[in-house]
């Protein structure tokens, strides 16, 4: 019986032996890392910023971080044994969050967790909300958007002109600091407004409400009209009268000259409006069937004839068909200056300008 006992303990050692000589040659062990050390966080824009000292185990495969985010789901978020930072981002609101911070090895082994709080800022989407301003554009309405942190954000825009359904529009103000967008072909009739911004997690803002009326655009009169200054003007022939750009007649056109002198380009004209207008547009008429005349042309503005406000360039096509030149900014002026910059031939033409906009009464 002892004999048997003997084998017995025998037998037993050496398959005890066995599966620890296995263990060793898988290299397993059971030994849990060390945690991580003075972890520190930093509050960022609906995110916070975490560092740490990492565990000093050879065979640290990564550190994992739970939480429960701001929807109330438990999240995960994994950096590999070499990081020792990371940033989370998502939240929907300043309050404070739990992490559990926990080191794990190779074999799967867990470190003891440590447990931080952090709060994080002002989330971008609730920033922009804020920040966003209405103004009544010519036919529409013009949103305006500060986004200081350049995150990707969406707004979702819902509007309904009086008498008419519900429409929506959608844009991006993603990674700018400013950006404008505009609603366009709307009735100036009172429209009402309902806005949120989304970020990327599907955080949403509350809905901004208000009411707003497009400005109501109309033909400025030219009966007050008067020529400041000209490059040339075609006299020779009694045809290119600077005067007949502004006379509401086709038939008649301004001609820069080509009979006694042949200036080149560019070729331009100042107008005082005799009031102030902001001005939505110029529309403009070349001579007609003439394809020789301008191809390229710039406005500038003015309220006092002195300080000049660049528009900026626009192409002018070879066409019958009267040419409308939208000014997004809608710009407030008493002067403009329009400027021929470049054709096939050393002259240009046009046979009518107008302006679009409103008259400011002050």
């Amino acid at each position: 019986m002892k004999k048997y006992n003997l084998q017995k303990a025998i037998l037993v050692s050496i398959f005890l032996l066995f599966i620890a000589c296995d263990k060793e040659k898988d290299g397993l062990d059971n030994t849990p890392p060390k945690s991580v050390l003075d972890i520190k966080t930093t509050p960022g824009y609906g995110s916070l910023h975490f560092s740490w000292t990492p565990s000093e185990d050879e065979d640290l495969l990564y550190v994992d971080i739970q939480f429960t985010n701001s929807k109330g789901v438990q999240r995960s978020v994994k950096t590999s044994s070499y990081a020792n930072e990371t940033t989370i981002y998502g939240f929907s609101d300043t309050k404070e969050y739990k992490f559990m911070f926990t080191a794990y090895d190779k074999d799967g082994n867990a470190s003891e967790t440590r447990e931080i709080e952090g709060t994080p800022d002002t989330p971008p989407f609730l920033l922009v909300i804020d920040e966003i301003q209405v103004q009544p554009a010519f036919g529409g309405i013009k949103l305006k958007w500060t986004n200081v942190t350049e995150s990707d954000l969406k707004v979702l825009v819902n509007y309904t002109p009086e008498g008419e359904k519900e429409q929506s529009a959608s844009f991006k103000a993603e990674a700018e600091k400013n950006g404008e967008w505009l609603i366009d072909n709307l009735k100036a009739v009172p429209t009402k407004l309902k806005i949120i911004v989304v970020d990327a997690e599907g955080n949403q803002s509350d809905v901004k409400e208000l009411e707003i009326t497009p400005s109501e655009t109309t033909k400025i009169s030219k009966e007050n009209w008067t020529v400041v200054d000209f490059s040339s003007e075609e006299i020779y022939y009694e045809e290119g009268y600077i005067d007949y750009v502004f006379d509401d007649d086709l038939d008649t056109y301004w001609q820069t000259a080509y009979s006694i002198s042949t200036p080149d380009y560019p070729h331009y004209f100042t107008i005082d409006m005799g009031q102030k207008v902001a001005i939505n547009s110029f529309e403009c008429y070349r001579l007609e069937g003439d394809d020789y005349v301008h191809t390229k042309i710039q406005f500038f503005v003015s309220e006092d004839g002195n300080n000049w406000s660049d528009m900026g360039e626009f192409p002018f096509a070879l066409t019958d068909d009267a040419q409308n030149f939208i000014l997004d900014t809608a710009p407030t002026a008493r002067y403009f200056k329009f400027v021929a910059l470049e054709g096939p031939e050393f002259y240009t033409a046009l046979a009518e300008i107008t302006i679009h906009g409103s008259v400011i009464t002050e």
